[in-house]
């Protein structure tokens, strides 16, 4: 009896198994594909629920407005699957239009947990005068920057296989592995309870210290997306944020210390805006009570005399 209960449990994960593998058969993916890419190329745009298993491989490029477009090579991975599927919406909708907006008046850009590109390649194609710095510590996903970025050659972006952190030195960063990493953090308590877990050895570089090597006088626009460590990302550039006042694109965690960090700097002139599909909200924290169902975990901070720059349409 316990037998033929459980031989079909052990038999789904097996047959899921053994589909995805067929699916990533070149040609059994094309063949897969085919009816799907008609489809978008008529302008039917499929549900998240079905392009999801429809992994695309191969250039993706994406349409920012007004001419402008930036090129990706996708893997199958969920980020350049959604962007292939459905451009800028196939990923975080209420937040890369607003990013594009500002870092059209950008000319120093910090990309910081840049992974494979995506916010670097969108701010360079928005204002091709701008300089771009896109920071990732995990080597193999650096190296699936670098390659996107060589497929964007009149994109001044500059790669940098570092992490960001409170001042300048090496830390251990803990990796979970496969051959795509949303989740690395250089907190090791992050990712409690993952099942596989690499830890090695990442050079660490703070903001400050770039900015004073570099020399630049402005600052204009950061996004800081580096799973809970963003507290001591924020310590490390104290100056720059005192200074040169940049825009803010930070990831709100709950079970992170980034909360008390973004409390102290709205006591220190920045003001807080949620993103939502209905555009910045300002003062609003995600998922707060009577925030929008669709807020991200993604808010702006944003020196108060630079609000404009939000608020205006």
């Amino acid at each position: 009896m316990s037998t033929a209960v459980k031989a079909p449990n052990e038999l789904l994960p097996r047959l899921k198994s053994a589909a995805r593998a067929a699916r990533d058969v070149p040609l059994v993916n094309r063949l897969l594909l085919a009816p799907f890419k008609m489809a978008k190329s008529a302008g039917i745009q499929l549900p998240h629920g079905v392009y999801q298993h429809l992994p695309y491989r191969g250039l993706v490029s994406v349409d920012c407005g007004a001419g402008r477009r930036f090129s990706m090579r996708s893997y199958g991975h969920q980020l350049e699957n959604g962007l292939f599927w459905r451009g800028l919406a196939g990923h975080e909708p209420e937040t890369l239009p607003v990013w594009i907006r500002l870092a059209e008046r950008s000319k120093i850009v910090l990309d910081i947990g840049a992974n494979t590109g995506l916010f670097s390649l969108a701010a360079a194609a928005a204002s091709p005068r701008a300089e771009v710095h896109a920071f990732e510590p995990v080597a193999r996903i650096h190296a699936l920057l670098v390659r996107n970025v060589a497929l964007n050659p009149g994109f001044n972006i500059t790669p940098h296989e570092c992490a960001i952190g409170a001042e300048e030195g090496t830390l251990d960063l803990h990796d979970p592995g496969g051959d795509i990493c949303y989740s690395a953090s250089l907190d090791g308590g992050f990712l409690k309870g993952a099942t596989t877990m690499e830890r090695y050895p990442v050079r660490v570089r703070s903001v400050d210290a770039i900015v004073r090597e570099r020399g630049w006088s402005s600052v204009d626009l950061v996004k800081l997306d580096i799973e809970g460590y963003e507290d001591q990302a924020l310590a490390g550039m104290a100056t720059t944020l005192e200074k040169l006042r940049p825009i803010i694109l930070i990831e709100l965690l709950e079970h992170t210390k980034t909360g008390a960090a973004v409390a102290r700097l709205t006591q220190s002139g920045y003001v807080l805006y949620s993103l939502s599909e209905r555009g910045p909200m300002k003062g609003r924290v995600p998922h707060a009570p009577g925030a929008s169902s669709h807020a991200s975990r993604n808010v702006l901070l944003v020196p108060e005399e630079r609000c404009s720059a939000v608020d205006e349409p």
